[in-house]
């Protein structure tokens, strides 16, 4: 990681820690450090005079070196906006929302992805992992993060 990451990361770390200090819609305190595969959450509050579920776009950039992901985020009911994203790669991970929305706009963080969390379900190919023993009925068990499911691929 070079200077300018550095401090670019540091001064997303800031604006996260301020939270309200720093003026309009804040981001929700956001924990340091989150697992790999698990979710991390963004979470914005602001009134808008437009339907927030027709009139209103938010998305965000999560961004690790120079690999950027774009995520949709959504209202969540009355002045509650989030945005949900899950990291694959460990490392310091920041985030800028755009929305058309002024007090959703340019909000920035970050956080901290470690290692996935022993006993976790999730492998090192990816948040999904299936096993390959037949389960009775033909269907194939897989594991989708924390949760397993039963996939029927019999075609009955």
């Amino acid at each position: 990681m070079n200077r300018r990451e550095l401090l670019h990361l540091g001064a997303a770390s800031a604006l996260t820690t301020l939270g309200p200090a720093v003026g309009g819609a804040a981001p929700s305190e956001s924990p340091a450090a989150v697992a790999r595969f698990d979710l991390f959450e963004v979470s914005l509050h602001a009134d808008t005079a437009r339907n927030p579920f027709r009139d209103v776009s938010l998305s965000a950039i999560f961004k690790l070196e120079h690999r950027e992901i774009a995520v949709e985020g959504f209202c969540d009911g009355e002045a509650t906006f989030r945005v949900r994203f899950m990291p694959d790669i460990e490392g310091a991970w920041t985030f800028r929302t755009l929305s058309n929305a002024p007090a959703l706009d340019g909000r920035t963080g970050g956080f901290e992805c470690v290692a996935a969390r022993s006993g976790e379900h999730a492998s090192g190919e990816g948040a999904v992992e299936a096993s390959r023993e037949a389960v009775p009925g033909g269907s194939v068990q897989a594991c989708l993060g924390r949760h397993r499911v039963f996939l029927d691929w019999a075609g009955r």
